[in-house]
């Protein structure tokens, strides 16, 4: 009886237990003060210096890259 949903001595098993209740979040969250900076501890990452690059891509020059991107993931696959 592959794909039924009766146990192995042939009756219907009942519905399952409800999962438990998950906290409410706070009401207010902790905040920084309002003249601090909060990006001043954070680095940039790798990828995103070629976020501008893309983003400000023309069909022209993604048409240029084409080929070489088609080469790249030929020798990947």
């Amino acid at each position: 009886m592959s794909g039924s949903t009766r146990t192995a001595s042939g009756a219907v098993p009942g519905p399952r237990p409800a999962p438990p209740a998950l906290p409410l979040p706070p009401a207010a969250a902790p905040g920084a003060a309002q003249d601090a900076d909060v990006t001043e501890g954070l680095e940039e990452a790798y990828w995103s210096v070629h976020d501008g690059a893309a983003a400000s891509a023309t069909v022209p020059q993604v048409l240029a890259r084409l080929p070489r991107i088609a080469l790249l993931i030929g020798r990947l696959a």
